[in-house]
């Protein structure tokens, strides 16, 4: 009873700071903080460890497209701060929650970007591509380099474990190429073309929204690409895909800026699971 009472105890601490830990009494000259860092999913959730009494959360699409959409009609919210971690999602969650920023940004309120981590992602950029403003921490390592795919064959490992395999497929299932694996060693001409035509297709709507945003070139983007001419945040920042390097104390002086005031205890950073959730 009493392992059970504990366990209660760090359920109700944890989920009240499930996302975010900034207050959550939302005042005018808000900024709106949303921190991007973990799994991405379709809904909230969280999951209490009972032996380390720790809270694994996710953050919902649905929720964020809800609170972006919420923010762009509150008076009290000034902007929002982009606080980006390492993030992981699907490219499609990617395009809808950048679309939710840039419906926000129609509002004409700021949006401001900042990558704290070693790493940037490809896909952490592309939706960071959508603020006003990006900066990120000095040093840290920027992927630029394209799509890619690779496919792990098992034929001959299937073999040497003894078991055979029946596939039953019809003359023009070509592009079916799910089983393939089991039975090739290679990916057939039809596989290729297919996962080509689909990689070429994500990788330029990529470029062509990160285009508009930025005010780049689409023949350059594909350049840095090729030549791996973007290693870090200094190499994107002379490329013009990020504003600049800075130190987390530096971002917060240009937050501290757009609200008009000179006190750090006067920026009010507002907790956007808490927003969400209102």
């Amino acid at each position: 009873s009493f392992f059970g009472l504990i366990v209660f105890i760090g359920i109700l601490i944890g989920l009240g700071g499930v996302f975010d830990s900034d207050d959550s009494s939302i005042e005018s000259n808000s900024i709106l903080h949303l921190k991007l860092d973990g799994l991405i999913a379709e809904e909230n959730s969280a999951e209490v460890d009972p032996l380390s009494f720790s809270v694994s959360s996710t953050k919902g699409l649905s929720a964020l497209l809800y609170g972006l959409k919420a923010a762009a009609k509150d008076d009290n919210i000034k902007g929002l701060f982009l606080d980006f971690g390492t993030i992981s999602c699907g490219i499609s969650t990617a395009q809808e929650l950048r679309e939710g920023i840039n419906t926000f940004k129609k509002s004409k309120k700021f949006v401001v970007a900042y990558h704290s981590g070693e790493y940037i992602s490809q896909k952490a950029y592309y939706l960071a591509s959508a603020a006003d403003e990006i900066y990120g921490f000095p040093g840290s390592m920027f992927q630029w380099n394209g799509l890619g795919g690779e496919v792990l064959f098992i034929k001959e490992l299937l073999a040497k474990m003894g078991l055979e395999v029946s596939i039953l497929k019809g003359n023009n299932n070509d592009f079916k190429s799910a089983v393939e694996p089991l039975f090739l060693n290679k990916m057939s001409d039809s596989s290729r073309l297919q996962m080509q035509v689909y990689m070429e297709s994500t990788w330029n709507t990529m470029l062509e929204d990160i285009v508009s945003s930025r005010g780049l070139k689409h023949k350059d983007l594909n350049a840095y690409a090729n030549n791996l001419e973007i290693k870090n945040v200094n190499d994107a920042v002379a490329k013009g895909m990020m504003d600049q390097s800075m130190y987390r104390d530096e971002v917060l002086k240009i937050l501290m800026k757009k609200l008009k005031v000179k006190d750090e205890k006067e920026l009010n950073l507002y907790s956007f699971s808490s927003y969400s959730e209102d």
